[in-house]
């Protein structure tokens, strides 16, 4: 009931002195009517009725409806060059932000972030090839998948714009002269995924009694050889040119017309819904370095092990159990499954070459570093998804300060020790090394690991950056 309250699908209301009375809203109303549980209303109401939802494009709202979609699309980590490629041409508001403030935005897990893009995608997607078996084959999922995501992002983009339109205090109409409304653009949208619909053939969606049947149905028919894809288009056709269509009488395809003529003179072009001034979505590139054997999952899974030296064994820990990397004839081995794998460089190997400063392995560690840093590493957020994912098959409830930090966020952090120790040399350096350490220490996280990491980083950006003037201490 409290969340009910807080997300307005009830209110309080009295009847003179009498008692408190609940209420069911209209949101409440659009809730129960689309089937959504009250933790999605509050959180489709909160982004919908934010400052700048007004900016959010198709991709956005795609998005935001496939975080409620189920079940869940995975994504394994050899798709996420194909996803990022996918992500290029896509035009997004909310994908300029940071990771981490998206993350907060939205309060989602790691996990479920990065399976609502692979959704949007195929709903994108879908909208732009119209088959399910072209969208499969693009985006590496199988043609259920597709149709599953279909129907549930329709269900839920309905109940977007049901919910936007409350916010607005109006309803879902078309105004020529104005920018689409939210309300508008999500009742388009909805449109759109329910038929496989383009931003073209769905302002044909703006005349009544076409549906998106009708608009496919409307789109095999053609003006001077010219398809009708588009409601300028249709403006143009005669009667006769639509004699073909299915279950499309004469009397209405005049009024159709005429409908159209009338939406074109007042202001409605066939790109209404286009989004060319749109931003598109900042995805971190691939670093052009060479990929180590195993992968860049293991590499930075080896950033979190840690390796203790005997003579030429090492003892590496850290992960689900210890293991042993010995020399063995002119190269190392270690005894974990991995090895044998595909690639033959498991993390625990990574680690001990890290641990003994392989050169090419640091470079690679500062490509990826780099790459992370733009506004969306679909790497780092598959490294967090995994994290998750390890936590709870430990029985442990992820928080977000559980989770260890992202690259780019452990190598801002070095960095700014580095400077407290340039800064504050002689008897303070010692204070500002301790008061630095201990800010990267919160009392819920593993305090040798955050050490560990620290001091890590901190080797890298020196042997990377031989411009850097420090003290002797901070060089030790």
């Amino acid at each position: 009931i409290d969340t009910m309250l807080a997300a307005h699908m009830l209110a309080e209301t009295r009847d003179g002195d009498g008692p408190a009375r609940l209420v069911a809203t209209r949101l409440g109303s659009i809730a129960v009517r689309h089937f959504l549980a009250p933790e999605t209303v509050l959180m489709l109401n909160t982004t919908l009725a934010a400052d700048d939802a007004v900016n959010y494009t198709f991709f956005d709202l795609l998005l935001l409806a496939a975080l409620h979609v189920e079940p869940r699309l995975t994504v394994d980590f050899e798709e996420l060059e194909q996803l990022r490629a996918a992500l290029r041409a896509a035009r997004s508001t909310l994908l300029a932000a940071g990771l981490s403030d998206l993350l907060g935005r939205l309060d989602l897990p790691p996990s479920a972030l990065l399976s609502a893009i692979k959704s949007a995608l195929v709903a994108r997607a879908w909208t732009r090839l119209g088959s399910a078996a072209a969208v499969a084959d693009e985006l590496d999922c199988t043609e259920s998948d597709v149709d599953r995501v279909v129907e549930a992002t329709h269900r839920v983009l309905l109940a977007m714009a049901a919910i936007a339109a409350v916010e607005e205090n109006a309803e879902v109409w078309v105004s020529p002269t104005e920018t689409p409304t939210l309300a508008e653009r999500l009742k388009a949208l909805a449109r759109m995924v329910a038929a496989g619909l383009d931003c073209g053939p769905a302002t044909l969606t703006l005349i009544e009694g076409i549906g998106p049947i009708m608009s496919w149905r409307l789109m095999e028919a053609t003006v001077d050889g010219v398809a009708i894809a588009d409601v300028e288009t249709l403006a143009l056709a005669e009667p006769a040119d639509l004699a073909e269509v299915e279950q499309l009488s004469a009397a209405r395809a005049e009024r159709w017309i005429a409908r159209a003529q009338a939406l074109v003179a007042g202001g409605v072009s066939a790109r209404r819904y286009e989004e060319f001034d749109a931003p598109r979505a900042s995805v971190a590139e691939t670093a052009s370095a060479q990929r180590p054997l195993g992968g860049d999952y293991r590499l930075l899974r080896a950033l979190h092990l840690q390796v203790h030296a005997d003579g030429e064994r090492y003892a590496v820990s850290g992960g689900s159990e210890p293991r042993t990397v010995q020399l063995a004839g002119s190269g190392w081995r270690c005894d974990c499954p991995d090895e044998t794998a595909p690639g033959g460089m498991c993390k625990h190997l990574l680690a001990v070459r890290l641990h003994r400063g392989d050169a090419e392995l640091r470079a690679r560690i500062e490509a990826i570093s780099a790459a992370a840093g733009a506004p969306l590493a679909l790497q780092d957020l598959y490294f967090r998804a995994a994290q998750e994912a390890r936590l709870r098959a430990q029985g442990r409830q992820p928080r977000a300060e559980w989770l260890p930090p992202s690259p780019q966020d452990r190598l801002a952090f070095a960095e700014h020790v580095l400077r407290l120790i340039d800064r504050f040399g002689g008897e303070r350096e010692h204070a500002a090394v301790e008061e630095a350490v201990r800010a990267a220490l919160p009392d819920s996280a593993p305090q040798l690991s955050a050490v560990i990491w620290l001091l890590r980083d901190l080797a890298l950006i020196v042997d990377a950056d031989k411009r850097l003037r420090l003290t002797p201490l901070g060089q030790a």
